[in-house]
């Protein structure tokens, strides 16, 4: 009995082999068919801040074959995004950024799988994690053309801080600067 499964299992596996299409599997010992192992189609992708204390959330990706559960594991990595090392107990589709990640990178790692096996795909890093009160004045960091605050929220500065007649204008005009008399500053 086990030679006439063993023969359909060559089979399938030759074919796999010669046509690159995965086929589904035939466990000798039951007979039963099992699905393709999972296949990653889009590779994960991490949401959120990479900045101490925020929050990283990794969606699965795009896989094919059903997937019936899918296993998570961040990695902490150099400032190029290799040299990667496994958090310890980092194993859920969430991560809080902790202060030993200060100056590198982060990846997560999602495996794929169904009664047919697994796979696993990675995902790119996040940009490097900034040092705790050192990425500027007051905590701000510059994210793309905007100016953030360390919990990733964006700031819009409003005023300057200088001597002599310049003054802002927070409902969109700008700045003024020209005659600071009283007839001029009336006509603002």
């Amino acid at each position: 009995m086990l030679g006439r499964f063993g023969f359909v299992v060559a089979i399938l596996c030759a074919t796999a082999v010669l046509t690159g299409v995965a086929q589904a599997k035939v466990s000798p010992s039951s007979g039963k068919r099992h699905p393709p192992a999972p296949v990653n189609t889009s590779v994960p992708t991490i949401s959120g801040t990479a900045a101490v204390g925020n929050v990283l959330t990794a969606s699965t990706g795009t896989w094919s074959n059903s997937p019936t559960s899918y296993g998570y594991q961040w990695s902490d990595c150099n400032s190029g995004g290799t040299a990667c090392t496994n958090i310890s107990g980092a194993t859920s589709s969430s991560h809080t950024v902790g202060s030993s990640e200060v100056g590198d990178t982060i990846r997560v790692a999602v495996t794929a799988k169904n009664a047919g096996g697994s796979a696993t795909a990675t995902s790119a890093p996040t940009s490097v994690v900034p040092a705790s009160g050192g990425s500027g004045p007051g905590g701000l960091l510059v994210s793309g053309n905007h100016l953030v605050n360390t919990s990733g929220a964006t700031v819009h500065l409003h005023g300057v801080n200088r001597s002599g007649p310049e003054y802002a204008c927070i409902q969109g005009w700008g700045i003024f600067d020209g005659p600071n008399t009283a007839a001029s500053v009336a006509a603002m």
